[in-house]
């Protein structure tokens, strides 16, 4: 079959003399109303690729108006979304204002007049920006800050966007109700955050009455050699919290943070090592007497 191992539109199968029969067989599934797709396309294990590929599917009979949006569009844009709206069987699709919202099984349709739109790939998608406006509804400030951070974020090279154009995009979405959680977020998020753990970290540390670190920044010896990148650095105090994810399943890498944090503490730096398991008033406890060590006085 010239459609085979892809997804394809039922009507376009039947427009190449392929058998309703053929596009029965168990070979084939059907996410969503009027498209097949091979068997277990979507069944992959990251989150991003899997929503991708049921977008292509339903690509294939979306209007050339119509486009990927809210938790749909910031998946595809790899947004962090709280686990609650990782959602892999449904996509969300937006109209134009004044045109019928898409509707069908899997679907969860939209009319709205806030529609920038981007490519990935092949697949309509709403502009980063906006997405991050149409979370708001959905969201708590705190998740908008880690989503919103990673917008920023120059981890990706060029970052999804830049701070005036989420400014625009933020008095564009006018005065709705939850317009005030992005106008709370907005002048919180930074450009140097490289996952959402860092962004839930500088919140405390922020919260706690502590000085805004540096973010991500290189630290070097004294012949200009780099040592490390500090999650958050305190350059006056030469204090170094680093958030630690998951433990590495890979000796050599423990290894080089151990070589790197002996470097670090021979130069002259306090390491404050902070792990997923630690509480907001252990990690504001550990980074006050650090801190205090070198000199910190609190309210100053």
């Amino acid at each position: 079959m010239a459609l085979e191992g892809r997804p394809f539109a039922y009507a376009d199968a039947l427009a190449r003399d392929v058998s309703r029969s053929r596009t029965r067989r168990s070979d084939l599934e059907s996410p969503m109303h009027g498209v097949r797709m091979p068997h277990g396309y979507t069944q992959v294990k990251e989150l991003r690729v899997a929503v991708g590929r049921r977008c292509e599917a339903y690509a294939t009979k979306m209007r050339a108006d119509h486009w990927f949006s809210h938790f749909t569009a910031a998946i595809l844009h790899g947004l962090p979304l709280p686990l609650r709206f990782e959602i892999r069987d449904v996509v969300h699709v937006s109209a134009p204002a004044g045109h019928r919202a898409p509707r069908g099984r899997n679907v969860r349709g939209h009319s709205t007049s806030f529609g920038t739109i981007v490519t990935i790939g092949d697949l309509r998608v709403h502009d980063p920006a906006e997405t991050w406006c149409e979370l708001a509804p959905f969201l708590t400030v705190d998740e908008l800050i880690q989503a919103g951070d990673a917008l920023l974020s120059d981890f990706r090279r060029p970052p999804l966007c830049s701070p005036e154009r989420l400014a625009s995009a933020v008095k564009d979405y006018g005065d709705r109700k939850e317009s005030v959680r992005l106008r709370v977020a907005l002048p919180q998020l930074r450009l140097r955050v490289w996952s959402p753990r860092e962004s839930w970290v500088r919140l405390i540390l922020l919260r706690s009455g502590f000085p805004e670190p540096e973010l991500n920044a290189d630290i070097f010896d004294e012949l200009g050699r780099r040592v490390a990148i500090g999650d958050f650095v305190y350059w006056r105090f030469k204090v170094l919290i680093e958030y630690e994810g998951e433990p590495h399943d890979k000796p050599k890498q423990s290894i080089i943070d151990v070589d790197r944090f002996n470097e670090l503490s021979a130069l002259g730096w306090t390491i404050v090592r902070i792990k997923k398991h630690h509480r907001p008033s252990e990690i504001s406890q550990m980074v006050a007497r650090a801190l205090s060590a070198r000199g910190w006085t609190p309210g100053r």
